[in-house]
């Protein structure tokens, strides 16, 4: 396993470079947006913004707040018979 370094050469840890990753990511969505917005700029014309009041609009607007239930985790698998311990006066007798 490869540790990752900071632009320093100082070993980061798992956390650490999580929280570099996020902001990575973070960074590139910014630039893509800015970059859109400025080719928006760059026309000499005023832009509509999405409506959200047409027909299957409504769906639109809500799909953000619904979408993290959408994607549910997958459940480990259940156990295949429960395990039968001792009791504590089993053990202690």
């Amino acid at each position: 396993m490869t540790a990752a370094r900071s632009a320093q050469g100082v070993r980061l840890s798992k956390k650490e470079a999580r929280e570099l990753e996020y902001k990575r990511r973070v960074y590139e969505l910014a630039k893509q947006r800015k970059a859109t917005e400025d080719a928006l700029q760059q026309r000499d014309e005023y832009h509509l913004p999405d409506s959200y009041e047409g027909e299957g609009a409504r769906s639109q607007r809500y799909e953000v707040l619904t979408a993290r239930y959408r994607r549910a985790p997958a459940l480990p698998p259940a156990p295949a018979a429960p395990v039968k311990r001792p009791t504590w006066p089993q053990l202690h007798v």
